[in-house]
């Protein structure tokens, strides 16, 4: 069964980013930034942090060009909000979730963002929710600061109490809980999305 970890380094050094990575058995660490650098912390880097990993014995690929989440095709947007349900569907997302999905049958792979909390980055909301998708057999886990473990379906149900959802199965009409993360899905994904003219700063989404 393949496994896919995320985390995020806002809060991290490189030794304890790779310290987390090495205990959970990551062999290839997968780069979904739009922009793989940052002047919060510049030893994250993409090729800063490519050097480091190779280092570790872990190998880094680029695939924020894809799986990013700032996306500015006007396709994709709704008054300037990136929508990840949009995103979802164009060719370059899903070229990327297909190398994603090439990936883990290979490689044990870990996806970076910034974001602290997953559930404030769209590593989780977009990435990992169609990874589930479309990849079968596929078991998430995110990598919290503590190095502890959250599973996606705990993110999801996490996800759905913060806008009162978890007691709103039957009135989202017909699909019970499916119906319920899906408006949960699309609540969060409108808060969090990268925001045209309004986002700035390298490093995260």
């Amino acid at each position: 069964m393949p496994v896919l970890y995320t985390i995020g380094y806002a809060p991290l050094t490189l030794e304890s980013l790779a310290g987390y990575l090495l205990r959970y058995g990551v062999t290839a660490l997968a780069d979904v930034r739009s922009v793989p650098r940052t002047s919060f912390k510049p030893e994250f880097n993409g090729d800063q942090l490519q050097l480091f990993l190779r280092q570790q014995g872990i190998a880094y690929v680029y695939l924020g060009d894809s799986l990013g989440a700032r996306y500015t095709d006007v396709a994709v947007l709704e008054h300037g909000i990136a929508v990840y349900e949009r995103i979802a569907e164009t060719d370059l997302f899903r070229k990327g979730l297909k190398r994603l999905d090439e990936g883990v049958r290979h490689f044990t792979v870990c996806l970076l963002c910034a974001e602290k909390d997953p559930l404030d980055c769209h590593r989780a909301v977009l990435v990992s929710r169609q990874a589930m998708k479309t990849i079968s057999g596929l078991a998430i886990h995110h990598i919290l600061a503590d190095g502890s473990l959250e599973s996606h379906a705990e993110l999801e149900a996490r996800m759905c109490r913060r806008y009162g959802l978890d007691q709103l199965l039957l009135p989202l009409g017909g699909g019970g809980a499916d119906a319920t993360q899906a408006e949960a899905y699309r609540r969060h994904g409108r808060e969090i999305a990268f925001r045209m003219h309004t986002d700035a700063g390298a490093g995260y989404g």
